[in-house]
């Protein structure tokens, strides 16, 4: 397959769109080409080689990038809502600040990327491979995490509120502070994880795997739903009535449901 130039790119994005055609560059090798700021918004790109190739500010809104490889590719600040990455393989890539919003990430290869401050709100990740992923920053509100792997993965702060997280690999992650208000961590695996300080408010962790899981601190209200037979106070977590901070009210905890 011959690797196409960026002014070769171009020339067929110009092309299809002055005959209001498909952008088609499905299969291509674009691998180590230069495609920052291009503008491929609804491009099919499925099964392109981009290993390395520089996407820096580009359009790729809406873009077919299934089953692509973008191994140490660079998308910092990428526009990518509503792409679909379904099974694309991105490992080490450079993701910061880009916004996925609403992406399709079913079962990709993140592993290594750097997601930093990256808007993945309502992305969709389930099962995806994020084992050594920075995310540090990034937003993952309302965001489908369920069977992705999260092991030893740095979620201090992260906005988590309303996530799917069941059946997430998550074992001794850092989610210090983190916001999983709404978020469902059923079946989620917590072993060894720090939870100390989240906001666990309205959240299940039915069946969730909470052995030597750090709870101190993490607040939790009447709707929270617990594994059986688990003592959250025991474990350190302070039940608040209402989580709202002008309005907190800490009363006797109710028991685990």
């Amino acid at each position: 397959m011959t690797k196409l130039t960026r002014k070769q790119v171009s020339q067929i994005v110009e092309s299809a769109y002055e005959r209001g055609k498909e952008l088609d560059l499905s299969g291509s090798d674009l691998s180590g080409v230069d495609l920052s700021g291009i503008d491929l918004n609804g491009a099919n790109l499925s099964g392109a080689n981009l290993n390395h190739a520089s996407l820096y500010a580009a359009n790729l809104v809406a873009a077919n990038l299934f089953r692509a490889t973008l191994n140490g590719a660079e998308l910092a600040l990428a526009f990518l809502l509503k792409a679909n990455l379904n099974r694309a393989k991105l490992v080490s890539a450079d993701l910061r600040q880009a916004n996925l919003n609403g992406a399709n990430l079913v079962a990709a290869n993140l592993s290594e990327a750097n997601l930093n401050e990256a808007n993945l709100f309502r992305a969709n990740l389930f099962g995806a491979n994020l084992s050594g992923a920075s995310l540090l920053g990034a937003n993952l509100s309302g965001t489908n995490l369920s069977g992705a792997d999260l092991n030893d993965n740095n979620l201090r702060g992260n906005d988590l509120s309303e996530a799917n997280l069941s059946e997430t690999f998550l074992s001794d992650a850092d989610l210090g502070g983190a916001n999983l208000a709404g978020a469902n961590l059923s079946g989620a695996n917590l072993r060894g994880a720090n939870l100390g300080g989240v906001n666990l408010s309205r959240a299940n962790l039915n069946w969730a795997k909470l052995n030597q899981t750090n709870l101190v601190g993490a607040r939790y209200n009447q709707a929270t739903k617990w594994p059986a037979n688990f003592n959250p106070a025991q474990a350190g977590a302070i039940y608040e009535e209402d989580h709202d901070p002008g309005n907190i009210g800490t009363i006797t905890p109710p028991r685990a449901t």
